[in-house]
């Protein structure tokens, strides 16, 4: 069943091309000849959309190749993002992930790309999500580590019941040892637990 009969109930129109003096009513003849003018004029706007529409894609397009071992960014969306890297706020998170090692080309669109282990997606993309890393990427000076602070907890001050990504989470109102109560700071009762799993409540 074709579209158009499964919306009007019956099927179309069958289109028999035109041939001059094909019959001997002169009636008939008028309408066979327009019909088939009117039947070229449609295909012809239908062309005219078709390209239009391709022109204003391809303004958003570029053609794209990599080579096997080229390095890319990759696009994802945000419910693909979490196994890569988990944030707190999703409309901040970041478009572009890497850079990737290209380790494959599949076909003419798509490539094969070396993710982290901990990554649960697939690793092979379509190349419309790809972007080429530019510039080097070996680091000559490391960056100076963050100064590493050892906080220990003293008491549990206050406890609140607040919603964590769409779900009710604990949240403690944390003393911290060598630091006054006015500098307590709220911790999620799940982060704080595997911190310190020793501490009596």
């Amino acid at each position: 069943m074709s579209p158009y009969e499964a919306i009007y109930g019956f099927k179309p129109m069958v289109h028999i091309p035109y041939i001059a003096a094909d019959t001997q009513v002169a009636a008939v003849e008028d309408l066979f000849r327009d019909r088939e003018v009117a039947i070229q004029q449609l295909k012809r706007n239908l062309e005219v959309a078709r390209n239009r529409m391709k022109q204003l894609a391809d303004r958003h397009r570029s053609e794209r190749t990599f080579a096997v071992g080229d390095w890319v960014y990759l696009k994802l969306q945000p419910y693909v993002q979490v196994t890569l890297k988990l944030h707190s706020n999703q409309k901040l998170a970041p478009r572009f992930y890497g850079p990737f090692l290209v380790l494959e080309r599949i076909g003419e669109v798509a490539y094969r790309l070396d993710l982290p282990p901990e990554a649960q997606i697939h690793n092979t993309f379509h190349v419309s999500l790809l972007k080429p890393a530019r510039g080097s990427h070996d680091i000559h000076f490391p960056l100076p580590s963050a100064p590493r602070f050892s906080f220990v907890p003293r008491a549990i001050l206050d406890r609140q019941l607040v919603k964590r990504r769409g779900k009710a989470a604990i949240r403690l109102l944390v003393h911290w040892q060598g630091m006054s109560v006015a500098d307590a700071t709220w911790e999620f009762m799940d982060d704080f637990q595997l911190r310190f799993p020793s501490f009596q409540f």
